[in-house]
């Protein structure tokens, strides 16, 4: 059984009620993690996770060092928690590291995982810091005991690979024959996801839709959707109009403008809009971590579900399909592009080719 939500803060009181009634284990892998003093999100989390962990639950996070650098680098924070039995991981891409090597900067462990108890298994977009309270994501909650058992060895392996400071590989694991789970990570032969969305658009013979917050495909995506363009498939995009990252919302527009022009049907929506999703056909589809963009696509640490699981795929079309009740396509004329100064033109541009 699978539930969908496509609000942050449902996501997070709904995941706050199951680490409460975790019995054995809560594994937690987070990109970002803010707001830890007061009443903040962040607080309520760490206070779950510490409250299993005191009961005798096995409680492991996985966290990027980065996006979670609050907690990272406040040692009251950190003893507070291993004191309780929280066992913490973090991926490190900060130090000295970062002037031998700029590149390493890119390096982020972006994805969102949450299992409870080998019997609840969350993943997708949302993150957690009050300031992304009112976003739109989408996030799924499974009860399959068979996606439950390989999202389980998948976070072990990682904290395996972690712990031996090893490199950390993307999963490509086969579930069932609805479903399976796939990730990207920095290398090539790692970025399974990117290759399985490319695959999946040119073997598409009707639709595409697209959701992302951060537009800016890498050259062999960028050249997947214009030859299918020219040949005629309806591809759509749903992008938030304007982003919480300005630079990303420059790199886009250039995307954008010119994609228009060769028969992409773009979408804005008016608020915060944090989901990633790729749906071909209504017969296939991914969703999780992953952003159309070179960060998550040629950089990151990823994790996607891939289904074809008929059922949810119609869920998923759903919450999209009510995100884009009313919106009126854009037009060459009409993007945003038009909206951006000249010198952010040529960042974005700039951070295009960078990418």
């Amino acid at each position: 059984m699978a539930n969908v939500y496509s609000l942050v803060s449902e996501v997070w009181e709904a995941q706050l009620a199951d680490i409460a009634q975790a019995r054995h284990s809560v594994l937690f892998e987070q990109y970002i993690v803010e707001d830890l003093w007061g009443n903040g999100i962040g607080r309520r989390f760490l206070e779950a996770l510490a409250d299993k962990a005191r009961e005798g639950v096995e409680v492991w996070c996985i966290l990027d060092a980065q996006g979670c650098f609050e907690l990272f680098r406040s040692q009251e924070l950190h003893d507070w928690l291993t004191d309780a039995g929280v066992k913490i991981f973090y991926y490190k891409t900060l130090g000295v590291s970062k002037l031998i090597s700029p590149a390493r900067l890119f390096l982020r462990d972006h994805r969102k995982l949450l299992l409870i108890d080998h019997d609840i298994t969350w993943i997708g977009g949302v993150v957690v810091g009050e300031r992304f309270r009112d976003w739109h994501d989408l996030m799924v909650r499974f009860t399959e005991p068979a996606i439950s058992d390989i999202a389980n060895k998948e976070f072990r392996n990682q904290l395996l690979r972690l712990a031996d400071k090893t490199v950390l590989l993307a999963p490509m694991q086969v579930i069932n024959e609805k479903y399976h789970l796939s990730g990207n990570a920095p290398g090539f032969g790692n970025r399974f996801c990117y290759e399985e969305i490319c695959h999946a658009i040119m073997l598409a013979t009707k639709s595409v839709t697209l959701v992302t917050p951060y537009f800016a495909p890498p050259w062999k995506l960028t050249r997947v959707i214009e030859r299918r363009l020219a040949e005629g498939l309806s591809i759509e995009l749903l992008v938030p109009r304007k982003s919480d990252v300005w630079l990303a919302d420059a790199a886009r527009e250039g995307y954008i403008h010119e994609l228009l022009q060769k028969g992409l049907t773009v979408r804005y929506f008016d608020s915060m809009l944090h989901a990633k999703v790729v749906m071909v056909d209504d017969e296939w589809i991914t969703f999780g971590s992953t952003n159309l963009d070179a960060l998550s696509l040629n950089f990151n640490h990823e994790l996607n579900i891939v289904s074809r699981d008929r059922e949810l795929i119609s869920k998923i079309k759903d919450v999209v399909a009510d995100w884009c009740h009313d919106l009126t396509p854009v037009t060459v004329a009409t993007c945003e592009y038009h909206n951006i100064s000249p010198v952010r033109r040529f960042l974005g541009k700039l951070a295009r080719y960078l990418a």
